[in-house]
């Protein structure tokens, strides 16, 4: 598996102990899916609760199918707002749900998260929610790109200033 971390992460990951194991988990949603595709980049599958303002199944308990996989992850600074993910020997749920998402004109979300496995308890940690921007797949494999969007025109810090919030602004 091919992972893209910065420094800081690698860092964490190196001084975390040594009975905790750092896992990657895909959650793809979309109205056409009869429920979300919850993926783990492992040998076993593992069960966590969602976040309770998580996309879908909020503070549910759900699984994430054991799936080999290698995920990109955007690089700090590298102006690339891009996740890759290709998915190996996936099987006929996987395809057939890229191919219905793929034939649809509304977009796929794709929840990113890292999970931290401690004595087989599982904790789901920071999530990124992407965009599925384009997916293709065989019998084999299944290569996806996500992205953030138009990250250019977020607001910063990530809030609007409107003059309700700050009356000073209508002035």
């Amino acid at each position: 598996m091919t992972f893209s971390y910065d420094d800081a992460t690698r860092e964490a990951y190196a001084a975390a102990p040594t009975d905790t194991v750092v896992l990657n988990t895909l959650e793809f949603l979309h109205p056409t899916f009869t429920e979300p595709l919850r993926v783990v980049i492992n040998t076993e599958s593992i069960t966590g609760t969602l976040e309770v303002d998580a996309p879908a199944g909020a503070g549910q308990s759900v699984v994430f199918v054991a799936i080999a996989a290698q995920i990109e992850l955007p690089e700090v600074g590298s102006g690339s707002h891009e996740m890759s993910i290709q998915m190996d020997n996936v099987s006929g749920q996987i395809n057939e749900a890229l191919a219905l998402a793929s034939a649809s004109t509304i977009k796929t979300t794709v929840v990113y998260r890292g999970a931290r496995v401690v004595d087989g308890v599982v904790s789901l940690g920071m999530r990124w929610v992407l965009t599925l921007t384009e997916a293709r797949a065989n019998v084999y494999t299944a290569k996806a790109t996500t992205s953030f969007g138009d990250t250019v025109n977020w607001p910063f810090p990530g809030k609007d200033y409107t003059a309700t919030d700050y009356p000073g602004l209508a002035e």
